[in-house]
């Protein structure tokens, strides 16, 4: 339950108290019929060390009968170069059941190297995002822009204490009803997922509107037993 709950606020995008509100995104959770979560994204302008940046934030807890089963509440946040679009600094706070983990990153693309508050210095590939930086140079950066049905694109992603190339093949465009009504989509599938309960054909599915913001409308999760959604609900 830990592992799936993770991955969707991965490859999804906490509230801000800044005033200069970029973006504020809601996603629901559901298990089937039944909701099981809430995840928020907010983009908001900051300063840090007298510079300008982005502030990236993403927070996602269970509820309902799920929280029951299971209780997360984490958060992950960004700052990112506007310039560059690289994260400049992130922090993680995870919070699942009894398990507690907090962690700060400091990302030196120029010196392609990173320090980890928790396991200290490594090499990196310049360009390493975190996930809330993930998030947003995913839909921002131009790299959908010139895709082709069949195209694969890497993603070098930082997760606690490593890194490694998040691959995603796109699956061309798709019209599918949202709760904003139909919506014209890009497809992307997500390649390197492991485990035995995953579907193997289709083991996740996002869809992006096919407009300049690429709003995250739907995420689904495949399993040998059945899926779980996280939908947009608000933007």
């Amino acid at each position: 339950m830990r592992t799936l709950f993770l991955f969707l606020l991965y490859l999804l995008p906490i509230f801000s108290h800044s005033q200069n509100i970029r973006e504020s995104l809601k996603f629901d959770v559901k298990f089937g019929f039944v909701k099981g979560g809430e995840v928020f994204f907010h983009l908001t302008d900051s300063m840090y060390q007298n510079n300008e940046v982005l502030n990236a934030q993403l927070y996602g807890y269970t509820t309902g009968f799920a929280h029951m089963l299971y209780k997360v509440n984490d958060s992950f946040e960004s700052l990112i170069n506007k310039e560059n679009q690289y994260p400049i600094k992130s922090t993680k706070k995870i919070s699942e059941q009894n398990y507690k983990f907090n962690n700060e990153v400091h990302y030196y693309h120029q010196r392609d190297s990173a320090y980890s508050t928790e396991t200290g210095w490594h090499e990196i590939m310049p360009g390493v995002c975190d996930v809330s930086a993930l998030f947003y140079s995913l839909r921002y950066s131009g790299i959908l822009d010139t895709l082709k049905k069949g195209d694969i694109i890497d993603l070098p992603f930082w997760d606690t204490g490593e890194w490694y190339i998040v691959e995603m093949e796109y699956g061309g465009i798709e019209t599918i009803k949202t709760n904003f009504g139909k919506k014209e989509c890009m497809v992307l599938k997500p390649l390197n997922i492991e485990g035995k309960f995953f579907n193997k054909k289709d083991p996740m599915v996002v869809w992006l509107t096919n407009d300049e913001r690429r709003l995250p409308v739907l995420l689904k999760m495949n399993f040998n037993i059945g899926s779980i959604k996280c939908e947009l609900v608000d933007s």
